[in-house]
């Protein structure tokens, strides 16, 4: 399967995911908790965007050594600016539990791909 369109089902999944997600929330917990939520699932998001095209370019390029140190730094460097705006936004009163439980929405999303996958892959689908 090409990545290009896997990718594309990842997305849409993962922003239904967070939509249902969220409208749940939205009836069942504070308003700030709600916000935190979103902003901790559009960091993830955003993350995972730029995370997979360095990835793809590995796969590309087929320089795997330089662009594995790369890589790996690229991974640091935005954990730490994740890192930093979760330090920020704690300051100005954003919830930790909501913020940290939507930045695991991303996994959430590949959990749920990865098990949809399995099981046509069993069936023979």
């Amino acid at each position: 399967m090409k990545w290009d369109h896997l990718y594309k089902k990842l997305s849409y999944l993962n922003l239904i995911i967070i939509l249902i997600t969220g409208s749940i929330l939205n009836i069942v917990a504070k308003p700030i908790f709600v916000f935190s939520f979103f902003i901790g699932a559009i960091i993830s998001l955003l993350n995972f965007h730029m995370m997979q095209k360095k990835i793809k370019s590995l796969f590309v390029n087929k320089r795997f050594i330089g662009n594995q140190v790369g890589i790996v730094f690229n991974f640091y460097f935005r954990l730490a600016i994740i890192g930093i705006i979760f330090y920020i936004l704690l300051d100005k009163g954003v919830d930790p539990i909501g913020f940290l439980i939507g930045l695991g929405m991303l996994n959430v999303g590949i959990l749920i791909m990865g098990i949809t996958y399995g099981i046509k892959y069993h069936r023979g689908s």
